[in-house]
């Protein structure tokens, strides 16, 4: 085919940065993983602890589902809490490398470019499928020989493979239908939006299904396919095979369909109203914004909003489930004689807490915004009208800022709308939104400062919080020290609304939003916009 091999190398010199970035998290963390619970777990009573712990409800809902077995090891363990983390991690980087190859590229004229030469319509969609492909085997290399050297006890040459393999597939998979929605819709947030969501859906879809025990729809789950290997024990790889498969179909379909539609369009595209019909959002730069991410904002809003939903559900049986399991009740961080109204406490400030790192999650993703239209040339109409840079950096910056707030109020309103309530007072309702939104808010304008300042260096802000947030709620799994989870804005709020945080802490939040967002403004108005 004319110009492949060219335009492979192309692209995998474009992306070549941002592919070694994504390779090196993956393997660092599973490096990390595996030395971190090798050091803290080592011994059989350690692990047999920690098995307990992990078969609690709501690891349950955050992990993998931990097997009834006669004998365990720590390989089993770090299986149970490194496959869903790495695979939906792994999904992510697939999402980014499909969509950027293909609807990313239409939209920004690369693909019409390369089509006026000589190269073939879907000859950009098969590079983009190749170098998906060459991103999972590399990635998949690497994991293995990071746990083939690894000493860890229940853990073989085979057991390596397949956990590697797997986070490989999974990389393939979601690359291959980030291809399949970019034919689908013309708009690249339609795809990322759509995209995210799909993946989003797949974890809450596995949540239930081990929750619940309906074992009958495992093999419809994604994300229960990783538990089906059963990588540490009675290796099972005809579940390898599906995520392969799924990604084969999704990328040659996605590569078929190139063929039956025009350049800059999608077999979905959104009617033009005119002028006369025009929403009302449209008369300030703030509303244009948010109506331009409505899609991502409502996706993100409605995967946050099932969670809440699920925790609230959760709670009705907490009682019965907290009921002579140590685990669960130190997880909770609460002893067998804690009463039930500081059970439920503590159980909704685990609940606030996913709640919230989603809302700040979802938030970051719409102010990255700034930077796609910067590299997309967006800006280049804004500089032929009197706008300032005062004007386009609070648009982004308050854009964001206004939707995170508003999935962060209204999924944590509707958990406390299913949340049993009999034991939780107004007072402690109240405080808990407030003293998170202080969170939400300082995180935002963090990423609004080094969004202004060292753009490069956002993606690394994703990280940051996932980590942090993270070693919050598993704090007590890996005995983490206090002065270390104050690093971040999760810290300094810890226990709270149950316990008081000084006023200090409050006003030091506020003048580092202060901090952040003027020495962002600074930095944003003597940079190009482009």
């Amino acid at each position: 085919m004319n110009n492949l091999s060219r335009l492979i190398f192309a692209y995998l010199k474009r992306d070549l940065i941002l592919n070694i970035i994504w390779i090196l998290v993956l393997v660092s963390m599973v490096a990390a993983g595996l030395y971190k619970l090798e050091d803290l777990y080592g011994n059989s009573s350690s692990v047999v602890k920690l098995i307990e712990m992990f078969k609690t409800p709501m690891m349950t809902i955050m992990f993998c589902k931990i097997p009834d077995l006669n004998h365990y090891n720590i390989a089993i363990a770090y299986g149970a809490v490194m496959l869903p983390l790495m695979g939906a991690l792994g999904s992510v980087m697939g999402i980014q490398i499909g969509v950027k190859g293909t609807r990313m590229a239409e939209a920004n004229g690369s693909t019409e470019l390369m089509l006026s030469k000589a190269i073939k319509r879907r000859v950009p969609e098969i590079s983009s499928f190749i170098e998906v492909i060459l991103v999972s085997v590399v990635t998949t290399i690497l994991i293995f020989l990071c746990l083939a050297f690894a000493n860890m006890k229940g853990q073989n040459i085979k057991s390596a493979f397949a956990f590697s393999a797997i986070i490989g597939a999974f990389i393939f998979m979601f690359g291959g239908l980030a291809i399949l929605v970019s034919q689908i819709f013309s708009d690249v947030r339609t795809v990322n939006a759509t995209c995210y969501f799909i993946l989003g859906i797949a974890y809450f879809f596995r949540s239930v299904i081990d929750v619940k025990n309906f074992d009958s729809l495992r093999i419809f789950s994604p994300f229960n396919w990783l538990e089906s290997m059963h990588v540490y024990y009675d290796l099972n790889l005809q579940y390898l095979i599906l995520p392969l498969f799924s990604g084969v179909i999704f990328s040659v379909v996605g590569i078929y369909l190139v063929g039956k539609r025009d350049i800059n369009t999608g077999f979905i595209n959104e009617k033009n109203r005119g002028r006369k019909k025009a929403s009302f959002a449209l008369k300030g730069f703030i509303t244009i914004f948010i109506r331009n991410e409505r899609k991502t904002i409502f996706f993100w809003l409605v995967g946050v909003e099932l969670l809440a939903v699920m925790y609230g559900g959760l709670s009705n049986s907490l009682s019965t489930l907290a009921n002579g399991n140590k685990n669960m009740l130190l997880i909770l961080g609460v002893s067998a004689n804690t009463a039930k109204r500081e059970l439920f406490q503590q159980f909704s400030i685990m609940a606030i807490l996913m709640i919230v790192f989603f809302s700040i999650f979802a938030a970051l993703v719409v102010l990255y915004r700034e930077e796609k239209d910067a590299k997309s040339g967006a800006f280049d109409s804004l500089l032929s009208k009197p706008v300032s840079h005062k004007k386009v950096y609070f648009t982004y910056v308050f854009g964001s800022l206004i939707s995170g707030v508003l999935i962060y109020t209204i999924t944590y309103l509707s958990l406390f709308a299913s949340i049993s309530r009999k034991h939780l007072s107004m007072a402690f309702i109240f405080k808990g939104y407030l003293s998170y939104l202080c969170v939400l808010i300082v995180f935002v304008l963090i990423g609004a400062l080094i969004i202004s300042a060292i753009p490069s260096f956002y993606p690394f802000l994703y990280f940051y919080l996932s980590i942090m947030f993270l070693l919050t709620i598993m704090k007590d799994l890996f005995k983490v020290p206090l002065w270390f989870l104050k690093i971040s804005p999760f810290g300094w709020m810890k226990g709270a609304p149950l316990s008081k945080v000084s006023n200090p802490v409050y006003i030091s939040f506020f003048i580092i939003s202060v901090v952040c967002v003027v020495i962002g403004l600074y930095r944003y108005k003597r940079r190009d916009l482009v």
